[in-house]
């Protein structure tokens, strides 16, 4: 008998908590409000591709390390 008394009392429990979180939280719109693919091509076309002159150093030593490595 107690094992139903404290099962219930867990489910009024997790009513309760479910009902202020239902209250505190406004329902959520998942509708977009605008496309944003246009955006993100706008984004990409605006901003050149730049390689740091680190990328190069590394570009360069690849070889001479792969090369080593071999011997």
């Amino acid at each position: 008998m107690k094992v139903h008394e404290g099962k219930e009392m867990i489910e009024h429990d997790e009513r309760q908590i479910r009902k202020a979180l239902q209250q505190s939280f406004p329902p959520v719109n998942t509708e977009l409000r605008r496309d944003l693919w246009p955006a993100v091509l706008r984004k990409l076309d605006a901003r050149p591709t730049r390689v740091p002159w680190y990328d190069w150093a590394l570009i360069g030593l690849r070889p001479a390390c792969s090369c080593s490595s071999r011997n």
